[in-house]
């Protein structure tokens, strides 16, 4: 076994303290986690692919609502001519 002079051990010292620091926070944040990631029964990728799959929807959901916006008007004044006109029509 080589001999360290005392630089190089304060170095694998360090290196072992962190490394060991890293392992806690990876354990405490393991045991943090919500119960859906902690669980094993989802791949890897699969949060990951629901996540991007949400936002393209949102993202779609957003261009029509965009698209149709307007004729958001069109479809308010009819709504309320044709409530308006049902009322009238249960006063007579």
């Amino acid at each position: 076994m080589m001999k360290l002079d005392v630089k190089q051990q304060e170095a694998v010292m360090e290196a072992l303290r962190i490394q060991q620091c890293a392992e806690r926070e990876q354990i405490e944040r393991y045991r943090l986690a919500p119960p859906a990631i902690r669980s094993k029964r989802y791949r890897q990728g699969f949060l990951l692919g629901a996540a991007l799959l949400g936002t393209s929807c949102l993202a779609l959901w957003h261009f029509v609502g965009l698209a149709f916006y307007p004729l958001l008007p069109v479809v308010l004044t009819g709504t309320a001519l044709s409530g308006w006109l049902a009322e009238k029509s249960e006063r007579r």
